[in-house]
């Protein structure tokens, strides 16, 4: 199995590769891997670590749902797809990845944000088109869309593009404890 591991620059696998005791410096740790998530450049790993395990909302056989640390959208998400292939269109999933991603992944993400924060809208990518990043690896962004504003963790999302392309869209850095905090609800809420 192959995985996909973001980073900004070589000095970044020294980080990863180092273990640190004190809380406050595993948070510096995770800050430092959002931003690389944010920033993203692609590296194929041939073993089955997986760089980014503590963003993963679930695991499912065929697919993992990550966190995206692009929250302008609140409970933004991507799904991966696990089986490894370059240049992967939504037309070449298998009929088994074809069915869990519409029949369990897609539902349960969308039945998750319903009951937290209710998206009036919903958007779906299968863009593939950063081939340098990740070779076309099949993967699907998952956007919320909300016509109004949400609070959620003391900060107040807004969609000012509501009724337009999701993209382009301000970015939105928040801190690592945040993005833990919207992982862990989402997770929590996952059926």
């Amino acid at each position: 199995m192959y995985v996909a591991l973001y980073l900004i620059r070589k000095p970044a696998l020294q980080a990863f590769n180092t273990v640190h005791n004190s809380k406050k410096e595993r948070l510096r740790q995770l800050s430092f891997r959002v931003g690389c998530l944010q920033k993203r450049r692609c590296i194929m790993l041939e073993d089955d670590r997986d760089p980014y395990e503590e963003w993963v909302v679930k695991k499912y056989p065929s697919w993992t749902l990550y966190l995206s640390a692009e929250q302008y959208y609140l409970g933004r998400c991507y799904v991966w797809l696990k089986r490894f292939g370059k240049m992967q269109r939504i037309t070449d999933l298998t009929h088994n990845e074809w069915i869990e991603l519409f029949d369990s992944v897609l539902p349960a993400y969308e039945g998750a944000l319903d009951r937290l924060w209710m998206p009036g809208h919903m958007n779906y990518a299968w863009l593939g088109n950063e081939f340098i990043e990740h070779n076309g690896h099949g993967h699907m962004h998952l956007i919320p869309r909300y016509g109004r504003p949400v609070h959620f963790a003391g900060h107040e999302f807004r969609d000012d593009r509501w009724g337009k392309n999701y993209a382009p869209y301000p970015r939105l850095l928040l801190s690592t404890e945040k993005l833990i905090l919207i992982r862990e609800t989402l997770k929590n809420e996952i059926r």
